[in-house]
């Protein structure tokens, strides 16, 4: 015989649903708090209260929020390790002449260098890209200040060398 639940387990499971994203999950969650629900009947709530498991989502859709950005930034130390020992792994082939095409792993090294920088820069909250808006007169300017030589001097035309008839005579 089926068991029945309460109101206020079916309300704990479905929101163990929208905290954790699947019933196998929420089950686990929930045993960690004493209550036994299997991963089966929270995925048939799921459905057979859609409209409840959409309210109760949408009630603690912070708490969701900040649970699910915990989850990134656990991956994102996972995935940093992971990146750790690839670039090491590299550097060993670099290093010791088994790497198989030196110029590809040079490249693939300096772009995810280019985008871990542009990632501690968008972290520390500093600009990833400067937009300058200058008139020519200013560059000018800045131009003339830089190099006065190149634009206090005099400018002497070059003749163009002689082009050959086809007979060997100039």
């Amino acid at each position: 015989m089926a068991r029945r639940y309460t109101e206020g387990e079916i309300e704990r499971g479905l929101f163990a649903l929208a905290i954790c994203g699947d019933g196998t999950a929420a089950s686990r969650q929930l045993a960690t708090q004493g209550q036994k629900i299997p991963a089966r009947t929270l995925n048939h709530w799921k459905v057979a209260h859609a409209e409840r498991f959409r309210e109760t989502a949408k009630r603690h859709i912070q708490e969701i929020r900040e649970v699910i950005a915990q989850e990134q930034i656990e991956i994102a130390h996972v995935a940093g390790e992971a990146e750790r020992l690839a670039i090491a792994k590299t550097r060993g082939q670099l290093a010791d002449g088994s790497v198989k095409d030196a110029s590809t792993a040079g490249r693939n090294l300096a772009v995810q260098k280019g985008i871990a920088l542009d990632h501690s820069l968008k972290m520390r909250g500093e600009p990833t890209v400067v937009h300058e808006h200058r008139q020519a007169e200013d560059i000018i300017a800045n131009l003339k200040r830089i190099a006065p030589q190149v634009f206090d001097s005099e400018a002497v035309e070059i003749p163009p060398p002689a082009l050959p008839n086809g007979n060997g005579a100039h």
